[in-house]
């Protein structure tokens, strides 16, 4: 077993008491602790009311490589103990609005729910995605472009027929919705035809036209894209900008947003790195 970096230890955050394990440190990584965990003293707060009369709520935080992704992290949820009853999976979590309102000494920690010492995780693609009205494929909802192969990075195309005057669309609702469609797909085709050879309809002329990919869109989540960014006071406008334009902002907020992130972690007692 390898050596702690420092022992157990009885420590407060913002004057709530608590107790600090005894830091591990990565042996593969040694700028990297592996355990930094800080539980809080017990209080009575509304989601311990509900498992009896003995039941506390704890805040519990993180800041460490525990997962193993090479990024020390920091994490608050909470715990229960002295239930009287069987605690279910719900019950143990983030649970951030009963930890602000037990524990409102931490409420301030909570933004950095998630957040490495190089920034929020996945910082802009995910306030990007949640602020913007496009869908996972990038698309506005009834925005057309074309597909490419991620294999080969090529656009892709598909086999169509010209829908010229007699050419046969099968009478399905699927044929109908084609039936004034500059090109028509070659499965709506009448593949059959019963009468004499003289009566045949002209043959399909066929046409490589590009794949398509439309997009469905989707609603705007400025409350997420908030959270996402560790940016609680993001008006509507600057987060409804254009993604290049977000991500400029974003980018450029970066630095002083890690520098009150080791501000708060420093305040809290929790070390940065076992080599700081």
């Amino acid at each position: 077993m390898n050596k702690p970096f420092s022992d157990e230890t009885r420590h407060a955050i913002n004057g709530i008491d608590g107790r600090l394990y005894a830091r591990h440190v990565r042996p593969d990584a040694p700028h990297l602790f592996s355990a930094q965990k800080w539980i809080s003293e017990g209080r009575r707060g509304r989601e311990a009311r509900i498992y009896g009369p003995n039941a506390r709520l704890h805040a519990v935080i993180r800041f460490d490589d525990s997962c193993k992704n090479g990024h020390q992290s920091f994490a608050i949820t909470a715990e229960i103990s002295g239930a009287a009853r069987r605690i279910d999976d719900g019950s143990i979590g983030c649970h951030h609005e009963a930890i602000a309102e037990t524990f409102p000494e931490l409420a301030h920690l909570i933004k950095w729910h998630l957040c490495s010492t190089d920034g929020p995780m996945h910082y802009i693609s995910n306030t990007i995605y949640h602020a913007g009205d496009r869908d996972h494929n990038g698309l506005r909802a009834g925005e057309r472009r074309q597909i490419i192969n991620g294999r080969t990075k090529q656009p892709c195309w598909t086999l169509e027929a010209v829908n010229a005057e007699g050419v046969r669309i099968s009478s399905t609702p699927t044929g109908d919705m084609y039936r004034g469609a500059e090109t028509v797909p070659l499965f709506i085709l009448e593949k059959g035809f019963d009468g004499q050879q003289e009566d045949l309809p002209p043959a399909p002329v066929l046409k490589w036209v590009p794949l398509y990919r439309e997009g469905e869109g989707k609603a705007r989540d400025l409350d997420a894209a908030r959270q996402s960014a560790a940016w609680p006071d993001a008006t509507d406008e600057e987060l409804s900008a254009e993604p290049d334009e977000l991500k400029a902002a974003l980018e450029a907020r970066l630095p002083a947003l890690i520098e009150a992130f080791r501000a708060d972690m420093s305040a809290a007692g929790l070390l940065w790195s076992p080599l700081a």
